[in-house]
């Protein structure tokens, strides 16, 4: 290689290989997989399914586990650190030569065959077949393996060659489990209630003892020299002489399951609890307290100071100081599953919790270092692993953590107060904190609405017939972003009903006065997971694993999607995770094969496949600014998501050119999976893409109302013909048509409501355009560079028609993007006018005449010179429907007074946005946001060339 190319490769290695000085560190909670820069807990002693078997080395360094799936790991037993993992399917049991030298693995009848090791490398040594299964153990020889052969009994195999060199015919056929003494003169087996020791060289049986009762035999352990025999079942343990079967020591309930000897045999091991034992006195000197989740295997080290144990409730290996009964090596992370997940505003911190464990955890989101531990009130049982945490969310300012009704300072960590309610189902406060659905315990009739303040029983929301909330899922209800509606889960009174009222699985019900507004019926099983999109207008649903997340639209009760591909078979009352990215472009959601599937809302497709957690992912975050996702696992870890590809794909501005931008933006129109590396990549290149853009995004057509008015005239024409031609044309037009086909909906003309009808479900039910994708992929772009020239970009595309998918996009861009200005929105106080009285709203094509306020200042109309009276939520920036047009309604009392075009005053309700009445008058009167009170300002209005007030 020349010198000159020698430099070309440094400077390359330079550019794509060199960490940037912001960038993030190795994670300190071990390896991460691609496209993940943290994982927040720790990946040490963790496996990916039940354990089935423990041992440690000879010389205490080294501990082999082996779990349901078949994978067997090699551990440091100091550090925790992952040594060696055999391959897949190796067995679910284990055991070490004396030497240390070697690990014989099998597994069960019919499944992996009895193989010897290498501890040192991982090499096969020898393969001895599917004839001889697990448990197993080494003889005091080294050479030779103790198995069982099926129906024939015990035998102990030559481990280089499988040759049979012993029989135990007196011990039991299939074993439990087996053990050899220290000084290897006896062998043990048990089997239902009975355990058999035998002499290790002639085969002899020494002694045999009755297990205790009830259960049968599940653990069996030898003392050093082989006269006293443990045994235990999952219900107790007992310690016995092995010359006259005499019972020497009953060891209690809280200890049972397991049994396992040091090599000295001055100490037992025993699971349930996890108890050390003094055998010599027959009693517990110290309990380690697994509680609920019980251990049902143990192994000690050979010097007597290490207790290993595992959890049935979870996958993890557990350490324990025999002296002292401390955990060892516990981490910074939790011990359970992961059920909750949540960004501060500010995206500095992640928050998860773990009903199992009982704790919420702040981590640094940039680092993945600890910041805070708090603690969850309650005990821990049954009950709170699969309820214990429950809407986990940080309040609007940040300053406030929430979970299971509980609330912290997030700066002191200090308990500020939790709801009235005694171990409840579910618990999700709304976005403001001034109101709680709260499901409680022995009450599946009605979700309960409270006032936190007072714990006050505001409602009780009841689904129709004899239906009831539902139970199941980690978000059975959730509040919309206003806070205004909350979406009920409920299960029907039927199994399987799925017509009536009582069959409809989701309802969505008035929060301030609890009446029901409208109900779903998602695919199969109610759902046992609900997610508003950021804007209020979908509503994500997911049952649990066999059936598909799907999309709904609010106001109308219409199916948008149904994200479909990834159903697999697991435990029924396990629920898919789902949430929607800050900008409403994503929904996350729980895929198959424990992957995290990121799906494109306006498309319904899947985007991409996130792939890193052992077990499935039960909850989901995005980031305030939607660059990245983090996924609390099964596995008691959770991983940070990078969206962008790595390294962002992004063209440098100098080698920027005509066919580069031709590829992206042929690329944005094409899959989801293929279009956003380019808008990633677009993203990542603010000015060339900006300028790109400009040249070739255009506002969507305005459509000719004159003309789509005709046509749904035509829809009641005499002749079949000119129905037939105005329904067909009226369906080319899509989205252009839609505003005018509602209100013919609603005609008296049952020809004309008919075919209306049918044309809404039509257009509504299409899948977008690929070049209607591609217009809103690049508005995302734009949003996502965020400079002013990106802003300016989105300003002429958001003055479109209402119906245009270009418009719609546009202005909730440029909303956020102004919420974005304002930052992380501050906490209204209880009585407080309603924040966002800066709001920006992107209301009209054109001039805008007129604003006013309601009373309260929560709702405000504007009217422009496009014809549009629009009614507006103030605090969320968004459009509320009703108004829209001049044409007068049912006469009623006034709400909101401004001036529409014609030189017409209309007065509207602000609760329906229908017109009370309306007469002529010469001048217009023009107000502005003064205080959120609707105080005029005579004289005051935006400019002529303007299409929005601030």
């Amino acid at each position: 290689m020349s010198i000159r190319c020698g430099r070309v490769a440094v400077l390359a290695l330079l550019s794509f290989t060199a960490p940037a000085p912001g960038d993030p560190q190795p994670s300190p909670g071990g390896p991460t997989p691609a496209g993940s820069p943290l994982r927040l807990g720790t990946s040490r002693l963790r496996h990916t399914a039940g354990l089935t078997a423990l041992a440690f080395a000879p010389d205490g360094k080294t501990l082999a586990s082996a779990d349901a799936g078949g994978r067997v790991r090699l551990w440091d037993a100091r550090t925790g650190e992952l040594l060696r993992e055999l391959p897949a399917g190796t067995g679910t049991f284990v055991a070490f030569s004396p030497d240390g030298g070697y690990l014989a693995t099998a597994g069960r009848a019919g499944e992996a065959p009895l193989r010897v090791w290498s501890a040192r490398d991982g090499s096969l040594r020898s393969d001895l077949g599917t004839g001889h299964v697990g448990p197993l153990a080494f003889l005091p020889d080294g050479r030779s393996v103790l198995c069982s052969a099926g129906r024939r009994g015990v035998v102990a195999l030559a481990a280089d060659s499988g040759r049979e060199v012993r029989s135990f015919e007196r011990l039991p056929a299939l074993p439990a489990a087996v053990a050899v003494s220290a000084d290897g003169r006896a062998v043990a087996a048990g089997v239902h209630q009975t355990v058999v020791v035998c002499d290790a060289a002639t085969g002899e049986e020494l002694g045999r003892v009755a297990a205790p009762v009830p259960g049968e035999v599940s653990g069996v352990a030898l003392s050093a020299e082989g006269k006293t025999v443990a045994a235990a079942t999952q219900f107790n343990a007992c310690l016995y002489e092995v010359a006259g079967g005499k019972r020497l020591a009953e060891l209690g309930r809280d200890a049972n399951g397991a049994v396992a000897f040091d090599a000295a045999g001055k100490r037992l091991a025993t699971g349930g609890d996890v108890c050390v034992v003094d055998p010599g006195r027959g009693a517990v000197v110290r309990r380690m307290g697994q509680g609920y989740n019980f251990a049902r295997l143990v192994a000690v080290s050979p010097d007597g100071k290490t207790v290993a144990s595992n959890a049935v409730y979870d996958e993890r290996v557990r350490l324990w100081d025999a002296d002292t009964g401390k955990e060892l090596l516990a981490g910074e992370g939790h011990t359970d599953e992961v059920a909750g997940v949540a960004y501060s505003p500010d995206g500095k911190l992640v928050a998860t919790g773990s009903g199992g464990d009982g704790t919420v955890r702040l981590w640094d989101a940039a680092t993945a270092a600890p910041v805070r531990v708090l603690r969850l009130a309650g005990r821990r049982d049954h009950f709170s692993r699969d309820y214990g945490l429950r809407g986990l969310a940080f309040s609007p300012g940040g300053t406030v953590l929430t979970a299971s009704g509980q609330r912290w300072e997030v700066a002191t960590g200090r308990e500020r107060d939790r709801l009235p309610v005694e171990r409840p189902w579910t618990v999700v406060v709304s976005p403001d904190g001034r109101r709680a659905a709260v499901h409680e315990w022995g009450d599946d009739q009605a979700l309960l609405l409270i006032d936190p303040a007072t714990g006050g029983v505001l409602h009780r929301l009841r689904p129709p017939g004899e239906g009831r909330v539902r139970v199941s899922g980690p978000a059975t209800a959730a509040f919309s972003p206003d806070g205004r509606v909350v979406a009920v889960a409920a299960a029907p009174d039927e199994p399987g009903r799925r017509e009536g009222p009582a069959a409809d699985t989701v309802h969505l019900f008035d929060v301030a006065s609890g009446r029901r507004l409208r109900s779903f019926r998602p695919d199969r099983w109610a759902p046992g997971c609900l997610a508003f999109s950021p804007d209020g207008l979908l509503l994500a649903t997911a049952g649990n694993w066999e059936s598909a997340a799907q999309l709904w639209e609010v106001s109308t009760g219409r199916l948008a999607h149904t994200l479909s591909g990834h159903e697999e078979r697991r435990h029924w009352a396990e629920f898919r995770p789902v949430a929607f990215s800050p900008d409403g472009q994503f929904l996350a959601a729980g895929g198959k094969d424990n992957a995290v599937v990121l799906w494109e809302v306006c498309s319904g497709k899947a985007v991409r496949a996130l792939t890193g957690h052992s077990r499935p992912s039960r909850s989901l975050a995005f980031s305030p600014d939607g660059g990245r996702l983090v996924s609390g696992g099964a596995d008691t870890t959770a991983l940070v998501w990078e969206l962008a590809p790595a390294g962002g794909g992004a063209v440098r501005p100098d080698r920027w050119d005509g066919p580069t931008g031709d590829r992206l933006w042929r690329a944005l129109a094409g899959d989801p999976s293929e279009a956003y590396p380019a808008a990633w990549a677009l993203a990542a290149a603010p000015g060339p893409a900006v300028g790109m853009l400009r040249a070739r995004l255009r506002p969507d057509p305005e459509p000719d109302e004159k003309g789509i008015a005709r046509l749904v005239g035509s829809l009641g024409a005499e002749r079949f013909a000119d129905r037939e031609e105005a329904t067909a044309a009226l369906g080319r037009l899509g989205p252009a048509a839609l505003p005018a086909l509602r209100e013919a909906a609603r005609s008296a003309d049952p020809e004309v409501a008919r075919r209306a009808a049918g044309l809404l479900r039509e257009i509504e039910s299409r899948r977008p355009r690929p070049e209607e994708l591609r217009a809103v992929r690049a508005v995302w772009v734009a949003e996502r560079v965020g400079t002013p020239e990106a802003e300016a970009l989105l300003e002429p595309l958001a003055r479109g028609p209402d119906a245009g998918p270009t418009t719609r996009a546009a202005r909730a861009a440029l909303l956020r993007l102004d919420g974005r200005r304002r930052g992380p929105a501050r906490a209204a106080a209880p009585g407080a006018a309603p924040a966002g009285t800066s709001q920006r709203l992107y209301a009209h094509a054109g001039e805008v005449l007129g604003v006013a306020f309601t009373a309260d200042g929560r709702v405000c109309v504007s009217a422009g010179r496009d014809g549009k009276v629009r009614r507006w939520d103030v605090g969320a920036g968004r459009e509320l429907p009703g108004a829209g047009s001049r044409r007068p309604g049912p006469t009623a009392r006034s709400g909101c007074r401004t001036r529409p075009p014609g030189g017409r005053i209309a007065s509207w309700r602000a609760t329906t946005g229908r017109c009370t009445r309306s007469r002529s008058a010469p001048t217009a009167a023009w107000w502005r946001p003064a205080g959120g009170t609707g105080q005029p300002a005579s004289g005051t209005r935006p400019g002529s060339n303007s299409s929005d007030w601030t």
